[in-house]
């Protein structure tokens, strides 16, 4: 080999350890970053989230961010204004839908809704938590429900898209979390506390092997595998949600208040109705539990896909709007207009 082809595969090894180098430290860098927003806290798996043990991760109170033109939250840290002494409650409750992702304050299910009964004497409470299952929305419950006094009623906001798949596994959108599981026909919670540093935490946090997971389905399994991921049935997660549904709605006669479930579709059950869409219908149908059927009403009414998300998966202003009046129109129904009394409801019209 000549001088000037040995000095040009040197030079070509030199280029390369560089390159090398420079990914290490770059990538180095940018995981150091993401390793600091760990342990900062502040946005968890979403917007005004910390960590936490119990749930996996919590609002955090009394904090207002600029996003979505405004996402602020009160003491309890509820996105709500501050419970007022005196006026009965009404408590909404879920994931990201319930909450308002991606709509400003006021112009969340919570605001509409409190505008559409303030005239009633009550007020709302919205406890929705973004990337909540059923068995993280029960324990949140259980914590908040004792501080919603009077309670009026309890409002749970089902999303049919991933709600049931959320219920059946012990993690979210790649954060750890408790998983409720069913053991000799009663509900054990599982996977709990939760470790901040478990595996599927830090590689959530991780921008290179999160590219990685999201590049390559076997890469995404191998990592679940790795991290000790549990997946439950389909069969298994329909009892577990059977089961919290109707704790949830024992905790609220325990709080002299009563339960209404709505269901918020995805986008695309307008085109073809899902099969989880089709079981919360058949399962709440079969508990005898009221009802807010919000796929059925806007079918019924004729309103477009279009007007009520800002996309597939959350509702825009307009349809938090039409959602939260007919929330009202149910209160109403159900108590022969008025609302000051919560007895026990006649079958919901949306059902």
């Amino acid at each position: 080999m000549s001088r000037r082809a040995r000095r040009a595969m040197a030079n070509a090894l030199l280029l390369l350890v560089a390159a090398g180098m420079s990914f290490v430290l770059g990538t180095a860098v940018v995981e150091t970053v993401y390793w600091f927003a760990l342990t900062k806290d502040e946005r968890w798996h979403d917007v005004n989230t910390r960590f936490d043990p119990l749930l996996g991760w919590r609002p955090i109170p009394s904090r207002t961010i600029d996003e979505w033109n405004g996402v602020s939250s009160n003491s309890l840290g509820h996105r709500s204004p501050e419970l007022m002494p005196g006026p009965p409650v009404v408590a909404v409750a879920g994931d990201s839908v319930a909450f308002g992702y991606g709509v400003s304050d006021d112009e969340t299910l919570g605001h509409y809704l409190a505008g559409h009964i303030a005239k009633h004497g009550l007020q709302v409470q919205n406890l929705g938590v973004s990337g909540y299952g059923l068995g993280q929305t029960h324990l949140w419950l259980h914590e908040r429900l004792d501080d919603l006094k009077p309670l009026h009623t309890v409002v749970l906001v089902i999303y049919t898209g991933n709600d049931l798949r959320e219920t059946g596994s012990n993690s979210s959108w790649g954060k750890s979390k408790p998983l409720y599981v069913m053991r000799g026909g009663t509900l054990a919670l599982t996977h709990t506390p939760v470790s901040k540093y478990s595996l599927q935490n830090l590689l959530s946090k991780s921008q290179l092997l999160d590219g990685l997971r999201r590049s390559s389905a076997s890469a995404n399994q191998l990592a679940d595998q790795l991290a000790g991921q549990v997946t439950l049935s389909v069969k298994e997660s329909t009892r577990v949600a059977t089961a919290l549904v109707v704790s949830i709605a024992e905790l609220a006669r325990s709080h002299g208040a009563r339960l209404l479930v709505v269901l918020s579709p995805w986008a695309g059950d307008f085109e073809r109705k899902t099969e989880d869409l089709v079981f919360f219908q058949q399962m709440l149908k079969h508990l005898g539990l009221p009802v807010v059927d919000f796929y059925e009403i806007a079918r019924a009414r004729g309103w477009s896909p279009e007007d009520l998300f800002v996309d597939v998966t959350h509702l825009s202003p307009q349809g938090n709007e039409r959602l939260a009046a007919s929330i009202a129109d149910w209160l109403e129904a159900s108590t022969a207009g008025d609302l000051s009394t919560a007895d026990p409801p006649p079958e919901s019209r949306g059902s």
